[in-house]
């Protein structure tokens, strides 16, 4: 162990912006990125605590198929980003959504990306 909170805690950042790919996108995470990357996991979920409210993301990952509940804070919007193969068959609480690329210059330039507004959703995509 250590007695150094920033070095125990460095683990929790690199999980929450890569594995769950929460990031904000504006200023007091009014605007955030949901950009999932499961690697090997079939299940996992986080809370994190934000000045905007605590967002929320599970996923589990089975037969290529992936499932995200997300919980998106009052007041922000949340810009989840998928593989560009998938965003065809992408739906959001059963709808598709009006999905576009990632703008050129963006860290996730070369997926396609949504807006997700405050409230539980599901999304569901093909890996």
């Amino acid at each position: 162990g250590t007695t150094n909170p920033a070095w125990s805690g460095g683990t929790l950042t690199v999980l929450s912006q890569y594995m769950f790919g929460l990031s904000p996108e504006e200023p007091a995470w009014k605007v955030f990125a949901v950009a999932p990357d499961p690697a090997t996991m079939h299940r996992a979920s986080i809370t994190v605590p934000t000045v905007a409210g605590t967002v929320g993301e599970s996923f589990s990952v089975e037969g290529g198929r992936m499932t995200v509940t997300l919980t998106v804070p009052k007041g922000t919007t949340a810009h989840f980003y998928v593989p560009q193969k998938s965003a065809a068959n992408a739906l959001c609480d059963g709808r598709h959504p009006q999905v576009r690329h990632a703008p050129e210059g963006s860290r996730h330039y070369g997926r396609s990306v949504f807006d997700v507004q405050p409230g539980k959703h599901t999304i569901v995509y093909d890996l």
